[in-house]
């Protein structure tokens, strides 16, 4: 009976978690398409069309870094990766890349006016990265290398206040990785408003705070009652995963725990 109840209690926090997860994707959603390495937002307006999440086709450079004066110069892209899309998923000259390794992700962005406060966030890239707007360098994470050994990564939430002028802008990432399996952008960076970035930004938080408060309750009344009843393991077992998986709601998605001590770098995450 009881382990029939802690399975109803996990039904109910998958079906939890799942609505949520399909939310927050369907509240990122924009209508504008990157083609080619190229954004136009042309008739765009951030304040009534909300934030724009820049998935699509950017420009991709493996093994190299290329800055603006790079591209003063006729270079054709190595391939247009569909960010937020793995660079070990594509092929280059016939042949998969590996999982590590350093490239350069580039996007063009057309403007048809100046806008000013608006912020770029940044939540998963793996591992380390510098962004580079217009040819000034705005924000980074890590240490970016060539090479494993002076290599430094760090994965959070990263924010940072940016203007597009009148015409061309020219967005330049460097990123590199030679920790982990996975790659490159795990979710594409988003573009808007500096209040309506924040708002959504608490949003994700204060969500991550709900999911993680709720298991962690879950989990003490599961200890307690293996603690007066000491036949009922199943429900020992169940404390113990809620448990892990909230422990797991710290170091992904908002990373929670970078917001208490913003030097944890989550190298392992």
């Amino acid at each position: 009976m009881n382990l029939q109840f802690n399975l109803q209690i996990l039904k109910y926090i998958l079906v939890f978690l799942i609505f949520f997860s399909y939310y927050n994707a369907f509240s990122q959603k924009n209508t504008l398409k990157i083609e080619k390495g190229e954004l136009d937002l042309s008739g765009w307006s951030f304040q009534d069309n909300g934030i724009i999440t820049l998935a699509g086709e950017w420009e991709f450079y493996f093994s190299k870094f290329l800055s603006s004066s790079d591209f003063e110069e006729d270079i054709k892209p190595d391939a247009y990766l569909n960010v937020p899309q793995s660079w070990s998923e594509i092929e280059i000259n016939g042949q998969n890349l590996p999982d590590t390794g350093f490239a350069t992700f580039r996007l063009i962005i057309f403007s048809d006016s100046v806008y000013n406060n608006l912020s770029i966030v940044f939540k998963e890239v793996i591992t380390s990265y510098d962004v580079w707007l217009n040819g000034e360098k705005i924000t980074g994470l890590g240490k970016i290398s060539s090479n494993a050994s002076s290599n430094f990564p760090v994965i959070r939430i990263n924010k940072k206040s940016i203007d597009f002028k009148k015409g061309k802008n020219e967005l330049i990432i460097h990123v590199s990785n030679f920790e982990n399996i996975r790659n490159g952008f795990v979710q594409a960076p988003q573009i808007g408003e500096e209040t309506t970035v924040n708002l959504n930004l608490l949003k994700g938080v204060s969500l991550d705070i709900i999911i993680f408060g709720f298991l962690f309750v879950m989990a003490f009344y599961h200890l307690g009652l293996y603690f007066f009843r000491r036949r009922l393991f199943s429900a020992l077992i169940f404390a113990v995963f809620l448990i892990v998986v909230s422990m797991r709601v710290l170091v992904t998605n908002n990373f929670l725990l970078t917001y208490f001590n913003t030097e944890i770098p989550l190298r392992i995450v």
